[in-house]
């Protein structure tokens, strides 16, 4: 008999407050109680507010003619990989006629590409009276020139020497020094 009074208590299952949806307060609006504070002080220099915006500055053309003329370059350089298309492809050749001029110019120095390299980098990448965007682009054609080298020194690692073959190779001043030392 004392347990029913418990009973009443109780909700029922077909009370109202079950069929209602439970929806937590937003938490905006709870409170909690003794909230956590640091016992270490932190002491932050005050922050300076940087805006960054870009805005469109037009680039001399004395520039733009720097960097395109420095992907020369890795272009004279690469067109070595393209001789099976030209080989295949005839009339491929015919778009590159224009600059073979130039091209036969650069190939005709020695070590042109070695100086043009050096020249590049140091000349113009390391130069800090050269604008940002000149130097960037510099660099750029320097990493593309180094990328294109990778290729033939595997080719020529891979490849039989010519002392394997019982030939000798004739390197310009190794050669004339060791033939004088001996």
């Amino acid at each position: 008999m004392a347990s029913t009074p418990l009973l009443r208590l109780s909700p029922h299952p077909t009370s109202q407050t079950l069929k209602k949806p439970y929806f937590p307060p937003p938490l905006s609006t709870v409170r909690f109680p003794n909230p956590l504070k640091t016992t270490i002080s932190i002491s932050r220099p005050p922050c300076k507010k940087t805006t960054i915006c870009m805005s469109y500055q037009a680039v001399p053309a004395t520039e733009r003619l720097i960097s395109a003329v420095a992907y020369c370059l890795p272009f004279f350089n690469g067109l070595q990989y393209g001789r099976y298309l030209f080989v295949k492809y005839p009339n491929l050749g015919l778009v590159f006629e224009p600059i073979f001029p130039l091209l036969n110019f650069y190939r005709s120095i020695p070590y042109a590409s070695f100086v043009a390299f050096f020249a590049l980098y140091l000349g113009v990448v390391r130069n800090p009276s050269f604008s940002r965007f000149v130097r960037f682009n510099s660099m750029q054609a320097v990493v593309l020139d180094v990328l294109l080298v990778l290729p033939l020194l595997v080719q020529r690692v891979f490849n039989p020497g010519f002392s394997v073959l019982g030939r000798t190779p004739y390197l310009p001043f190794v050669a004339d020094a060791a033939d004088r030392q001996l």
